[in-house]
This record gives C-alpha cells, structure tokens and sequence, in this order.
C-alpha cells in the first residue's frame, strides 16, 4: 500500500526548517560559533548558598536602615553585600544595594556640608566613591563639596 501519511498533529509538531536554521548559531569567520566564543554559563547555586544570600541581603537592609554602613565591622550593610557578590557576582539586590549605601553617605555629605563641616563632607564623599564609584549623584555632590572647601 503506499507510505503512511502522519497525522497533521505530528506534522505541525516538527519545526519548520528557518525554526531549525535558527537554532544553529551561525559561524564566524574563524569557523567558530558566537556560543564557541561566549563564556560559559555561571553555575547554579546551590539551595545553601541560596538561603546564606537571603539571609545576607535581610541583614544588610536592616544595617542600612540602622546607618550601620560600614560599621561595625562583621556586622554592615557593606560587608554583607560583598558576602553576597562574592558567592553570586552577578547578583543584582546586591549591586542595587551598594548603590543605596553610597547613596546614604553622599546624603550624609550634603548635611555635613549643611552644618558647614567641609572635612566631614569630604569624608563621606570618599566613602561613597569608594563604594560606588559611577554613583549617578557622585559628580554633583563633588561639585558641592569642592566649592565649600574653595575659599
């Protein structure tokens, strides 16, 4: 008898052949592929280092709101969100976090500045640029506490 047609729910099953050519990285002109040359993929964490994070990130947003920034020393906001960028450098609460600690002390250095305390403004300003140094505020707050200190 002849072939056997396949169902049409098993003809629409397979992909169309642009659907498989674009699943196939194209080479390049070393006659490799971009996924040859990409770095590979960052491991999984695992369960426990999933649960020390939380528990990292929980505490470092309880120093930050307590001003504990960068001390006492084993028990800040900053040392906690390296402990997290260490076992996942790529996490991003952690990143935002330093921003926010940054953050923090260049709002310390403008009230410094306010109480007219320009050695203390300088003080948390290098804090901050320590910490985070491409701080979207970074250059303005800078700004403000060079003129103050310009006689």
């Amino acid at each position: 008898t002849g072939a056997v047609a396949e169902p049409p729910a098993a003809q629409a099953a397979q992909p169309a052949p642009a659907r498989v050519a674009a699943m196939v990285p194209e080479p390049t002109a070393a006659g490799t592929t971009a996924e040859d040359e990409a770095p590979p993929p960052a491991p999984r964490l695992s369960a426990l280092d999933e649960v020390r994070i939380v528990g990292l990130l929980r505490g470092a947003e309880a120093a930050v709101a307590e001003n504990r920034l960068q001390s006492p020393k084993g028990d800040n906001a900053y040392e906690k969100y390296r402990a997290v960028l260490e076992i996942d450098p790529d996490n991003q609460a952690a990143r935002r976090g330093l921003v926010a600690v940054a953050g923090r002390y260049l709002g310390l250095s403008r009230s410094a500045l306010a109480q007219s305390d320009v050695e203390r403004a300088r003080s948390y300003l290098a804090r901050a640029a320590s910490i985070a140094p491409h701080h979207p505020d970074l250059d303005v707050v800078r700004a403000e506490v060079d003129a103050a200190g310009s006689p």
